[in-house]
């Protein structure tokens, strides 16, 4: 399993925006207090609409798409995310809007494990190990006003002695 289709797929479910069980509408619930260190990411997030639609999944005449994601708490630091609730939906308008040309299950297993915290820039992230078809990441989660950041992981980004990235993407695209 290619590390970077894990990489794309995951990296997309942290851009999104929502969270805390919303039902979906992309706006997220409003934050409760947390016990474990997992439970801000439980829930459905909804990622940004994108026009560069996937080689794999798009529909004929598709102009956008948008991931759902959900995830499921399985102990205290550790997510899954939902094959059977998480879809990418196919749109003809570039926007995300009006009737869905066709929606696909997610098709990537994946777990994440918080396994520490660290602070860059002043703001407090998640130490994250994602793992998935056969294959393992590192990253961090940064979360604020409903929306996820994750780690600056493009080509050339610079990695702590641990192996996680030492800056936020905060781009969302």
């Amino acid at each position: 399993f290619p590390v970077t289709i894990l990489q794309e797929a995951l990296c997309v479910a942290l851009t999104g925006c929502g969270g805390g069980g919303d039902g979906g509408d992309g706006k997220g619930a409003a934050a409760l207090p947390s016990a474990d260190p997992v439970d801000k990411y439980v829930g459905v997030w909804e990622d940004l609409c994108s026009q560069e639609l996937s080689e794999e999944g798009s529909s004929p005449g598709a102009a956008s798409e948008r991931a759902t994601f959900v995830f499921v708490k399985q102990t205290s630091s550790k997510i899954r995310l939902d094959l059977s609730k998480s879809k990418v939906q196919s749109y003809a308008a570039t926007d995300c809007s009006g009737s869905v040309l066709s929606s696909q299950a997610m098709a990537v297993e994946a777990e994440f494990t918080v396994v520490g915290q660290k602070t860059i820039d002043g703001k407090l992230v998640d130490k994250i190990a994602i793992t998935g078809g056969g294959t393992s990441l590192k990253d961090i989660v940064y979360l604020s006003l409903d929306k996820l950041y994750y780690g600056a992981t493009d080509d050339g980004a610079v990695v702590d002695a641990e192996g996680y990235p030492i800056a936020i993407d905060t781009t969302l695209s």
